[in-house]
């Protein structure tokens, strides 16, 4: 035979270029796509955090600016009516404020709610170092203005928007509204970030810091308020607000799950993977062309098998085929000699023989149908079949059989044993059953539960005494039946139903 020549080297260089070629592109297009994306995840972080801020500023400059009117039309106010007004705005608003102020002519006076606020009563706003120059603009600019992050008299820090509140009545040496003085909403920081909920804001994603150009506030200049300092460092996106002369510098940090070294790792990683995947088709395409060859040897050991069996089965076909001739011929010869016989007994002895035999005779006919090919044949069809071969032989046209058999497939000498049993009950209901009736019903039933085959057969007869099983004389079709039971290791009882009697044989199909 010739050598098999196998050559999947070429195969596994290809497959391995190819490889490496897919997964580098997928690679490179992962990493710039997570950038990319990233990217777009941090600037919409931030701008929402810069948003959360900016619309908490406006809640609070329009808190100030309800004060200022107030105080604005009212032109003189006592401490009741104060407390009353901010009270109310306080409650209205709902939100985390650390005080409502007025200060006439910059010196604040009223302040609500006091308790947690008296070390600011009396401050006056154009003497104090980090409020003087923003309240000094303010006033000369006739604009509200803000104050921090910055250091509260009251401890802590805090944001203050702080408006100046002019006359509608009076006009100054000038001629402009006359200045009755500042009002403000105070809140400290914390408080702030939590109403602006970035409070809950992971600290190494965003940072919040001071910048101003206020020289009073140069020694606060970049302190972090939020977060973590070292994103300041680090390669982030920022976002400035400006509010008054200074400004909020808030940056998140542009993750990045793909550093460089990950990025030669994976390609590493996936050359590796490549280089096993050659190696893998090397060894497949290999193993493929020598499954190819060894195939075709068997593919020609299968066709001398499929002889074999072949001639095999015509051999077993023919074994069937005889003994089912033999016992056709031995069943033939006895109905025969039962006709040159005289004595009844003596008939009646070889035809019933001779319906055991065809019984017998019948399984093999089944086989034969279905090629010899299993050893199991149907139940149903076999007892049909049984049925119909025993009726043709009784003189009775009023005798009818009903059956109920599920279909099954039974090992053949299971099925044979079960034909005995049915040719001696049908033989014995025809010949005593059904003396002085019109017509006689037989019931056949063969149903498989739990395992458990059962088989009823019963006829609406005379019945039998209720210990025919039990009584030491009775028939030689009774000893046949019970001695069957036992080869088939089942159970047989006798029962009585309405007006019907019969047996009822469970046992356990067993195919060894």
């Amino acid at each position: 035979m010739a050598k098999l020549i196998i050559r999947p080297f070429p195969i596994a260089i290809l497959s391995f270029v190819i490889l490496l070629m897919t997964s580098s592109s997928l690679i490179f297009l992962a990493y710039h796509t997570n950038t990319i994306n990233q990217e777009k995840i941090a600037e919409e972080r931030l701008n929402s955090v810069t948003q959360l801020i900016a619309a908490n500023l406006e809640s609070k400059k329009q808190l100030a600016n309800v004060l200022a009117g107030f105080v604005s039309y009212k032109g003189s106010i006592d401490s009741v009516e104060f407390d009353n007004f901010a009270r109310h705005l306080i409650n209205r608003e709902e939100s985390l404020i650390l005080s409502l102020q007025w200060a006439p002519k910059g010196v604040i006076t009223y302040l609500y709610p006091l308790e947690s606020n008296r070390e600011a009563k009396g401050l006056k706003l154009m003497e104090y170092k980090t409020t003087r120059d923003d309240t000094r603009r303010s006033l000369l600019s006739r604009k509200p203005h803000v104050n921090g992050p910055i250091p509260l008299v009251q401890g802590g820090t805090g944001i203050v928007y702080r408006v100046p509140v002019f006359s509608i009545d009076s006009l100054d040496r000038k001629g402009k509204d006359a200045f009755l003085g500042f009002v403000a909403v105070v809140v400290r920081l914390n408080e702030f970030l939590q109403e602006s909920g970035i409070d809950k804001t992971d600290t190494n994603l965003i940072a919040f810091k001071f910048a101003s150009d206020a020289k009073e506030r140069k020694y606060f200049n970049d302190e972090i308020f939020f977060g973590n300092k070292d994103l300041f460092k680090q390669t982030v996106l920022q976002d400035t607000l400006h509010v008054s002369s200074d400004k909020w510098i808030v940056a998140t940090r542009v993750l990045n799950l793909w550093s460089q070294g990950s990025f030669l790792l994976f390609l590493g990683i996936a050359f590796l993977l490549c280089l096993l995947s050659a190696y893998f088709v090397y060894n497949y395409v290999g193993n493929i062309l020598l499954l190819k060859h060894k195939n075709r040897l068997l593919i020609g050991k299968n066709v001398e098998i499929g002889k074999q069996v072949k001639e095999k089965m015509l051999l077993i076909n023919e074994i069937h085929h005889r003994v089912k001739n033999n016992f056709q011929l031995v069943s033939s010869l006895a109905r025969l000699q039962s006709y040159e016989l005289k004595d009844p007994e003596s008939v009646e002895a070889l035809q019933e023989f001779s319906n055991r035999v065809s019984s017998l005779a019948l399984t093999h006919e089944q086989l034969l149908k279905k090629g010899g090919q299993k050893n199991e044949t149907s139940i149903r069809e076999y007892i049909s079949s049984l049925c119909d071969n025993l009726l043709d032989k009784t003189d009775s046209p009023k005798i009818s059989i009903e059956q109920d058999v599920e279909e099954l497939e039974l090992p053949i000498k299971e099925v044979i044993l079960i034909g005995i049993i049915i040719n001696e009950l049908i033989t014995n209901s025809v010949k005593y059953a059904f003396t002085g009736q019109d017509n006689g019903r037989i019931y056949i039933s063969f149903h498989k539960k739990d395992g458990v085959l059962e088989f009823n057969y019963s006829d609406n007869g005379v019945g039998m005494e209720k210990n025919v099983l039990e009584n030491q004389r009775e028939s030689f079709g009774i000893d046949l039946i019970k001695s069957i039971t036992e080869q088939l290791e089942g159970k047989i009882s006798y029962y009585v139903e309405g007006d019907r009697s019969g047996f009822r044989i469970l046992f356990k199909s067993n195919p060894n």
